[in-house]
């Protein structure tokens, strides 16, 4: 969703078109080792993982009143790129050490494929009927508007600076 509103940004400011997508971090890589010259083309937007652990580690974690380093994110991916993705500098947030010196924390501490996820499950002989009979927790009204998310909220999870944009 992030997407399509920077996309629209591009076309009414006259900004650099076609836009890619910015969701998969192989195709990232790529272009930033192969095709440099199509980097302002990519989206700024952070990937869907990339998002999720922002939010997690700043909103929710101030919401529930939980210091961000005691949380431990996991992502569960269908790619291994996305393990590689989780050390950009990018997709982390700043916290401050009890002498109040800033440091940085991974907003996603650990990403497992679905094929990993698949070997854990067979492996500890987890019920799959079991994993449906439960439900998750509703999101947060106070960052949805209508049953969407509001567009300030989706801003912070742009990284303009990820390009040199």
């Amino acid at each position: 969703m992030e997407e399509a509103y920077e996309f629209i940004r591009r076309i009414k400011e006259g900004g650099v078109l076609p836009m890619f997508t910015s969701c998969c971090p192989g195709w990232i890589n790529l272009v930033e080792k192969t095709y440099p010259r199509l980097m302002p083309h990519l989206s700024t937007c952070k990937s869907p993982q990339g998002m999720m652990g922002t939010l997690i580690k700043t909103f929710f974690a101030k919401k529930l009143g939980v210091d961000p380093e005691q949380i431990v994110n996991v992502s569960i991916m269908p790619c291994v790129a996305k393990k590689d993705e989780i050390a950009r500098p990018q997709l982390t947030t700043e916290v401050f050490n009890p002498d109040g010196s800033p440091k940085r924390i991974p907003d996603t501490d650990y990403v497992l494929t679905t094929r990993e996820i698949g070997h854990l499950i067979e492996r500890e002989r987890v019920s799959t009927l079991s994993l449906f009979h439960s439900t998750p927790p509703p999101p947060s009204p106070s960052i949805f508007r209508n049953g969407r998310l509001t567009h300030s909220t989706l801003d912070s999870f742009c990284v303009p600076t990820r390009f040199g944009l």
